[in-house]
């Protein structure tokens, strides 16, 4: 009875997500369903992270053309984020009093940049990870630029 009511109210459901699916250039990508998309592991100049891809069946073909993009020039990417990161802190009054953030801040590493959004956007969000291992911090990125530090608890 609830499967045709939500069917009527809501259509028919997506078609279910391939749990792995291999891209001829980033390689194996598997449905994550704890964050609803498609992960895969990379590594970049001696950095290893995972993309987060969106995407229907299967992960969305802009947004792996996206993390391909960023894979191949991340050093403009791994500079733009080292900018954004020190510029928050010398920006931020509020910062410069608590000493335990600015050090946290310019410890953090890169985890995982999520292509959730429509590809057209050029939009995500790159999660990072610290000395706290309770903290979750992250920033979106727009066209290239990263906006909004904060974490979550």
């Amino acid at each position: 009875m609830f499967k045709r009511l939500k069917k009527a109210i809501f259509g028919p459901p997506p078609p279910p997500k391939v749990p792995e699916f291999t891209h001829p250039e980033l390689g194996l990508l598997k449905s994550d369903e704890e964050v609803d998309s498609w992960v895969v592991q990379v590594e970049a100049e001696g950095d290893s992270f995972s993309f987060a891809i969106d995407g229907e069946e299967t992960p969305d073909e802009l947004s792996c053309q996206h993390a391909l993009e960023i894979l191949r020039d991340y050093s403009a990417f791994k500079k733009m984020l080292a900018d954004f990161t020190e510029d928050h802190i010398e920006s931020s009054g509020k910062w410069k009093e608590r000493r335990d953030y600015v050090d946290e801040v310019r410890a953090l590493v890169l985890d995982q940049i999520a292509l959730w959004q429509p590809a057209e956007s050029r939009k995500g969000m790159v999660f990072f990870t610290g000395p706290d291992e309770y903290r979750c911090w992250r920033c979106d990125f727009a066209d290239g630029k990263a906006e909004g530090l904060a974490f979550d608890d």
